[in-house]
């Protein structure tokens, strides 16, 4: 079965045909030139109601997404026979082809050209933004309607080259949700209890990230001081950082999110004892409230005596540092420092300074003394002798003569 427009062709008449032409009025006929170089072409004419068939030069052989309506938004039947359109009006008056085509655009360079040969006065339309570079002839006339330029073409051969800006993004849709991360920074693994409060409810592992809707507000508190599993050992707040520089405060949630950090420092305890209690004190030089001090930090320890003790010596962390007054202590740990005290010695009667004449004298008596001992111990002994002679003599036997 022969194609329907095959047949409607064989229907009519070259006579018909070519005598069409000669009848037709081209109106409101033109160009639209997209960025990509593709070029929509819209052609209206008025022919009338005696022809059965009508024909249009097509701008460019390749045309695709043809479609041809009447005036009553009908489609028509039509045929594409190289750069020709016929379209089978059917007694239409109005017609109406639209087609797309890549043909009539090159680009170089960055320079785009439009080529082509108009049958009847056109209006072309360049994509927004741009910049008539060369012209091969004056346009009948040049409109400008905010940011895109119309020319209207006579009839004949022509080539228009023109730039274009590079092509902007469109803006990226705004996030309606956004995430804040909580994070810190020196302070040790070590640290235990409460890091900050969010919102009424306490934490002790950070980093913590929130996603939180934006233009939401949220309050937040730091701990003035973290506690550690060593004894002895802390971390205090130093500043913030971020979307805050506050210990505590609120913060706004941005569309971009964010971070808010904590700086803390580490502190050691220095604990002081006096042995024996109450035997004298110790100042520290700079002095603590609560025996807390930065790391590294140097502290110098003056010991003073109550009354009726002397200072004997220092002991720090069990060993002993020195007998001055004064010590140092260096904050790198914790530390234990006790000022020993002992009893001061009973103060002395003053002596009494010999009189020049009682040297002699006492020299003297020191001598009787002496020689009367020695004549005690030989009266002593002489004694004892004769006593030890009587016995013998009485216990001696006597001798008798026979």
């Amino acid at each position: 079965m022969r194609p329907l427009n095959a047949v409607l062709l064989t229907l009519f008449t070259s006579t018909l045909l070519i005598g069409s032409a000669f009848c037709l009025t081209f109106s409101e006929s033109g160009l639209i030139v997209y960025r990509d170089g593709v070029v929509h072409v819209k052609v209206h004419l008025v022919a009338s109601e005696a022809e059965a068939a009508v024909s249009i030069p097509l701008l460019a052989a390749d045309a695709y997404n043809i479609l041809v309506i009447d005036d009553n938004m009908r489609p028509l039947v039509y045929d594409v026979n190289g750069s020709t359109l016929t379209v089978y009006t059917l007694g239409a008056t109005g017609v109406t082809a639209e087609y797309d085509t890549n043909a009539l655009t090159s680009k170089e360079a960055g320079v785009w050209t439009l080529k082509l040969t108009a049958p009847f006065q056109l209006t072309v339309k360049l994509p927004e933004n741009s910049t008539i570079i060369y012209l091969s002839s004056a346009p009948a006339a040049i409109e400008v309607e905010g940011s895109t330029t119309m020319l209207t073409l006579q009839p004949g051969d022509w080539e228009i080259s023109y730039e274009l800006p590079a092509p902007t993004q469109p803006p990226a849709p705004t996030p309606s949700t956004a995430t804040i991360t909580f994070s810190l920074s020196s302070i040790g693994s070590d640290a235990i209890g409460t890091i900050l409060t969010v919102d009424g409810r306490a934490y002790s592992d950070l980093p913590k990230s929130f996603t939180w809707d934006v233009g939401s507000s949220h309050s937040f508190s730091w701990s003035d001081t973290v506690g550690s599993t060593s004894s002895g050992t802390r971390y205090a707040w130093v500043s913030t950082s971020g979307l805050s520089s506050a210990k505590s405060g609120s913060i706004t949630v941005p569309s971009g999110g964010g971070s808010v950090s904590a700086f803390y420092k580490t502190q050691y305890l220095l604990t002081v004892n006096v042995n024996p209690s109450g035997a004298g004190s110790v100042s520290l030089n700079p002095s603590s409230p609560d025996g807390w001090y930065d790391s590294g930090v140097s502290i110098t320890a003056t010991a003073t005596p109550a009354s009726g003790y002397v200072f004997d010596h220092w002991v720090l962390d069990g060993s002993d540092v020195g007998s001055s007054s004064s010590t140092a202590v260096f904050m790198n740990r914790p530390h234990t420092l006790i000022a020993v005290f002992s009893l001061s010695a009973p103060s002395s009667q003053p002596s009494q300074t010999p009189q020049p004449s009682q040297g002699p004298q006492r020299a003297f008596q020191w001598f009787q003394y002496t020689v009367i001992a020695v004549v005690i111990v030989v009266v002593v002994l002489l004694t004892a002798l004769r006593r030890k002679r009587k016995v013998e003599v009485v216990t001696s036997p006597r001798r008798t003569g026979r």
